[in-house]
């Protein structure tokens, strides 16, 4: 909610000396954010009021004109080519040398005349939407004062809390501001309506669905003239966030923006008969008002004539009754509206309109008639014209009680705000705020809830809210705690910490955390083994194996066991997330149960992996290469690491992997999970195309049980130390594992660091062999090493490599 500075001035008399900083810091700490405050003319240089005293055609130019502007004593001349510009209008100006929100503005020669700085227009001020020519200030502004003196404001942006629909207006926010401030605050009154034609003689109405629309008030203004509303107007609505559009438009949306209760016009001598509020009917269509033709559904509500429909009721106006510049007779309304209808009603359409964003929330049937009123008042200022005598109310929720009284110990709200405040200072706020406060005795009060407060005040505790959040939360006293300790927990903190621990490495890696739902389809299992029937046949479904538990009552036949693994929750968030983005990383970290209902399933925590797609290079080139085996792998070994485990990994066969592209994660001889690339017919089941995706599921709890307790840590040697390379040729069946220990093991105890930086196959290594390089890292604790020293060690692992793996070392001779 934009609130401009100057409008809630109008509703309370802030003082003038209070500092923005503090009343920007009290409403936050009150719960309402001041989320930006914008300084209108705070980003302008040099920009003044100047009057056009004379305008020529360029001599040089068919599409350009000379300006010659007085600004308060000072003359200026400016060429331009915007269409509008007249002898003795008033304009903004920019001297040479000043600056507007986007450029900097200097002197310029146009086709052979100096242009001394710039006229603006609203859009390139940012006090307009409009770019179509210059802006032109009202008559009565003094040419040479600053601009910002002239149109400037201050504009808060406040967040408003769903809870809070009161607040979504100029007067919720000054009434708050009034509780923090103790400023005076005028309740905006009832305009009177005294026109010579009663309103019910003009339009009439009727409510089909009172629990839709407990309220709905009409009136009639005629003879109106349209055009644009004055620069004033059209200024605040921009600072608010609302395009100006006309003066009758314009009125209802002001009205809104001020009260909090959205209102429509619809032009009369386009609505047939009288308007009827119901629930559309199968087959009705409406032409909303941005020219889109929506099939309507019955639970949404609707405005009608003896046409149909004419409004999607609380979303937004038809087409065929808007307001166009012949109107001449507006009929306006403004109704309370079931809550629950709106939000189902702007989320079937995507329409997020501002009333809709009120009506969802929910907006006091008690404003209804004041904002009628008060907008066919302001129509008549704007627009001309004769308001009709009175207002057509229609009002069935009148009968509903719901008036609510709370009576409560003082004493309470202590209790929950954890501080003794003042009971005067309890009853004042909560009067401030537009409760009414009785005090039977010393420690009671009964407090008498709002009309615009009924959404969200309904329990003591909502009181103790109102009294913290005004008086000050900062005044709650920080003590010690204080009291015996809580005897620790006999499993410490249930996993959390390793489980956190995990979160954060597998997210340091680049994946993305997902959490998928625990239910699953039974025959899950079969569409990860490539083995089984996919799709399953109907008449074997009822038959499947029991691999799963399932449930009695399942809300859909695709939630109807407790999944078993994490494989086929992670693949179909990958499908899904495949539609928005050419490349997914993600993990899951989830619970899984297996075995028989009797005694009990078992219960394991699992950790699944998922890449597709491509990874960008850390080349500055930025080169794209596909994800691949090694990828998910090396996130697994630095998942390994961080719980202190060595793996290894065991070429297997797997139903879901792809032959020969999966590996048996193991830590010693215990068995955690496996990795590979999926198989092409299991990812077409999924509905992933493409690229091909690679996944790891480890049982999570067997990896924290394997996690040494302890880290080794050796202190760093203060000796330089000694690199070489060595190359070999192998047979392409070696692993890498068996050459890293091989060099680990000889190169002892010298050898620091073997790192694989090369695997090439091709001319002139033979067919069946790989070529294979590594970086090796010499050195001592106690001393620099020597030359011999090292040749001695590499000596070592060269001779080793040959032994034992029949490695041929490049550039040595046999």
């Amino acid at each position: 909610m934009k609130a401009p500075l100057s409008w809630l001035r109008e509703f309370v008399d802030l003082d003038p000396a209070l500092p923005l900083k503090d009343l920007r810091h009290r409403l936050t700490m009150a719960g309402l954010e001041v989320e930006d405050v914008r300084v209108v003319g705070s980003d302008w240089r040099d920009v003044f009021v100047a009057r056009i005293v004379d305008l020529q055609k360029h001599p040089k130019s068919e599409t350009l004109w000379v300006a010659t502007l007085d600004a308060g004593g000072r003359a200026a001349t400016v060429v331009s080519g915007a269409p509008n510009l007249r002898v003795g209008a008033v304009v903004p100006w920019v001297v040479p040398g000043g600056r507007l929100p986007k450029m900097e503005i200097g002197e310029r020669n146009l086709v052979g005349i100096a242009s001394q700085g710039m006229l603006c227009s609203g859009d390139e001020l940012d006090i307009s939407t409009d770019r179509d020519g210059i802006y032109l200030l009202e008559d009565g502004a003094q040419p040479g004062a600053r601009l910002e003196d002239v149109v400037g404001d201050v504009v808060l942006d406040v967040y408003i809390t769903p809870n809070r629909p009161d607040c979504m207006s100029i007067v919720g926010i000054a009434r708050e501001l009034h509780a923090l401030t103790g400023a005076a605050f005028h309740e905006p009154s009832m305009p009177e309506l005294g026109g010579a034609t009663p309103a019910a003689s003009l339009i009439s109405v009727r409510i089909e669905d009172p629990l839709g629309c407990p309220r709905f008030t009409a009136t009639v203004v005629q003879g109106v003239h349209g055009g644009p509303s004055p620069l004033a107007i059209q200024r605040r609505l921009h600072y608010a966030g609302v395009r100006a559009i006309s003066n009758v438009v314009d009125v209802t949306n002001y009205v809104m923006l001020e009260l909090g209760q959205p209102l429509h016009a619809f032009d009369r001598a386009r609505l047939e008969g009288g308007i009827t509020v119901r629930r559309a009917r199968p087959g009705e269509t409406l032409r909303t008002l941005d020219g889109e033709t929506r099939r309507l559904s019955d639970d949404m509500l609707v405005v009608c004539d003896d046409r149909g429909p004419q409004s999607l009721a609380g979303v937004m106006g038809g087409e065929d009754s808007e307001i166009s510049t012949s109107t001449q007779d507006v009929v306006l309304e403004g109704a309370s509206w079931d809550r629950a209808s709106i939000r189902r009603a702007a989320s079937a359409f995507n329409l997020g309109s501002e009333a809709a964003r009120r009506f969802g929330r929910g907006v006091d049937p008690e404003l209804a008639a004041l904002a009628v009123a008060r907008a066919a008042s302001m129509t008549v200022q704007l627009a001309g014209g004769q308001h009709a005598a009175g207002l057509v109310d229609v009002f069935p929720g009148r009968d509903v009680n719901w008036t609510r009284e709370i009576t409560f110990d003082t004493a309470r709200i202590d209790g929950l705000l954890g501080v003794r405040h003042d009971r005067d200072a309890m009853a004042t706020t909560l009067e401030r705020l537009g409760f009414g406060v009785q005090r039977p005795d010393e420690r009671r009060f009964t407090v008498a809830v709002p009309s615009h407060r009924r959404f969200d005040v309904e329990h003591v505790a909502d009181l103790a809210e109102e009294v913290g959040r005004i008086l000050g939360y900062d005044s709650v006293p920080t003590n010690a705690l204080s009291g015996t300790l809580p005897r620790p927990r006999p499993d410490g903190d249930a996993g959390f910490g390793d489980e956190l621990r995990a979160r954060r490495t597998l997210a340091a890696a680049g994946l993305q955390e997902i959490i998928t739902y625990s239910l699953v389809d039974h025959d899950e299992p079969a569409k990860l083994d490539v083995g089984a029937a996919w799709p399953v046949p109907p008449s074997t479904l009822a038959g499947l194996p029991d691999t799963l538990i399932r449930v009695d009552n399942p809300l859909s036949s695709e939630q109807g066991a407790l999944r078993g693994g994490l494989l086929g929750s992670v693949l179909t968030a990958v499908q899904s997330n495949l539609r928005h983005r050419d490349s997914v990383q993600v993990f899951e970290l989830a619970r899984t149960w297996r075995g028989a209902l009797q005694p009990l399933p078992e219960e394991r925590r699992l950790v699944a992996i998922a890449l597709v797609g491509n990874v960008i290079g850390s080349a500055w080139q930025g080169e794209a290469r596909p994800l691949d085996f090694f990828d998910v792998k090396g996130i697994v070994d630095a998942l390994a690491r961080s719980f202190r485990v060595d793996l290894a990994y065991v070429p297997t066969a797997h139903p879901t992997l792809h032959p020969g592209r999966g590996a048996e994660i193991r830590a010693g001889e215990q068995v955690l999970g496996v990795l590979g690339q999926v198989h092409p017919r299991v990812a077409e089941r999924f509905g992933i195309d493409g690229p091909a995706p690679y996944v790891a599921e480890l049982d999570f709890d067997a990896l924290v049980a394997a996690s040494r307790p302890l880290e080794r840590v050796a202190t760093p040697s203060r000796f330089p130390s000694a690199d070489r390379d060595v190359a070999l040729v192998l047979d392409e069946a070696v692993p890498h594992a068996a050459v890293e220990s091989a060099i680990l093991h000889a190169g002892q105890p010298l050898l620091v660091r073997a790192s694989l930086f090369d695997v090439y196959r091709g001319e002139p290594v033979p067919p069946g062999k790989k070529s294979m390089a590594f970086a090796l890292t010499y050195q001592a604790s106690d001393r620099t090493l020597a030359e011999d020293e090292v040749a001695a060690a590499h000596t070592r692992v060269e001779d080793a490599l040959r032994r034992a793996v029949g490695a041929e070392i490049r550039g040595r001779a046999a």
